[in-house]
């Protein structure tokens, strides 16, 4: 129903003037216009709106997946320092069972079994190097005591001594203990690394006569064929 502004009579909305007054609907033309002038306007700000909105979401979900992120890595660490501190003692409990065992062998003077433990393990500990330069040294005496052991027992034109093999292993022994002696860190086992010190210099001064200058060329020895020539020096003279 429209209403007419000029007599406030009702009537149809299919009349286009007033059947009382005569007065034109062009008001209600008017109002209806603005409405859909309005309604436009409405729809038009809802549009424009809708980026802002996406944006907004987008944001919330950027800020949501940088939360979940940061709790990962919070999570994360808090798992690595308990994985690590607990690798950290595990390690801590093989290195002290491992000297342990080290300075059993060092204090029952098996040095071979020393030498050949210290190898069979994955890792040392700069402690560790006590262990090693006595069983070390002792490894390259084994090339001594066979040839002292040769040279005590075999006799003959096809006898044969290793004393070259004696000479190079004795002089990478040596180097090993004064290297061990020398670098100024007290470790426990300077007394037996002398001894060992005092049996290869005893072997090359006795054994096999060797001088002072002898032994400082036999140090300075790098190639067979310097260890071997050596050899066939002592063994003729000592009538081998």
């Amino acid at each position: 129903m429209a209403i007419c502004k000029n007599c406030g009579a009702q009537y149809s909305d299919t009349e286009e003037r007033c059947p009382y007054c005569g007065a034109s609907r062009e008001g209600e033309s008017q109002r209806i216009e603005r409405e859909d002038q309005l309604e436009y306007e409405r729809e038009r700000q809802k549009v424009k709106a809708l980026p802002k909105q996406r944006a907004r979401k987008r944001t919330r979900i950027a800020l949501a997946a940088a939360g979940l992120l940061l709790a990962g890595i919070v999570i994360w660490t808090a798992v690595s320092r308990i994985t690590d501190s607990r690798r950290e003692r595990q390690q801590a409990r093989q290195e002290a069972e491992a000297s342990r065992v080290m300075e059993e062998y060092f204090q029952a003077g098996s040095y071979e079994e020393l030498y050949e433990y210290y190898n069979s393990l994955e890792s040392h500990s700069p402690s560790d190097d006590k262990y090693w330069e006595v069983g070390s040294a002792w490894s390259w005496m084994d090339f001594v005591r066979e040839s002292q052991k040769a040279l005590d027992t075999e006799k003959g034109p096809y006898a044969y001594y290793g004393i070259s093999y004696a000479l190079s292993g004795g002089a990478e022994a040596l180097r090993t203990i004064e290297e061990g002696l020398s670098d100024g860190v007290t470790r426990g086992n300077e007394e037996v690394l002398r001894g060992f010190e005092t049996e290869i210099l005893g072997f090359f001064r006795e054994d096999l006569q060797m001088t002072d200058e002898e032994i400082d060329a036999v140090m300075e020895m790098e190639e067979r064929e310097e260890f071997d020539a050596m050899d066939a020096k002592l063994s003729e003279r000592l009538g081998l």
